[in-house]
């Protein structure tokens, strides 16, 4: 997803649209680190003691992901664009969203909100 977004910055550098591909995500992924930041919920690893199957230091600040809200963010640019493509990535970032879960990096209720704010910012491209 990260070679992805900059590779479609890139072909959209002539084309009006720019700004915007690039102002929401920027501007959403603020308000995102923001939210997360006044929420800073214990990761499952910090809560429970386990260890992550990705190797992780990071304290608090789990809800909601911000790795999947970007995947998804990224996908709504994306779908805007290229409908088929979009709904890929989409797909793309739910399996993400299950990997960070299985990992121990996040709860499923990190993953979803996550989700669902990428959902909800991405839907400004429409408007």
């Amino acid at each position: 997803m990260y070679i992805v977004y900059p590779l479609l910055l890139m072909i959209l550098w002539d084309n009006a649209f720019l700004w915007k591909a690039v102002l929401v995500p920027s501007v959403s992924f603020v308000i995102v680190t923001v939210i997360r930041s006044k929420i800073n919920r214990l990761r499952p690893y910090e809560a429970w003691s386990i260890r992550p199957l990705i190797q992780k230091d990071t304290k608090g600040q789990s809800m909601p992901s911000r790795h999947v809200f970007s995947s998804v963010i990224i996908s709504m640019t994306i779908l805007y664009l290229n409908k088929p493509l979009g709904i890929f990535f989409l797909i793309v970032s739910f399996l993400e969203a299950c990997i960070r879960v299985i990992a121990g990096l996040h709860y499923v209720s990190d993953v979803l909100v996550g989700y669902i704010l990428g959902i909800l910012f991405g839907l400004i491209y429409f408007i």
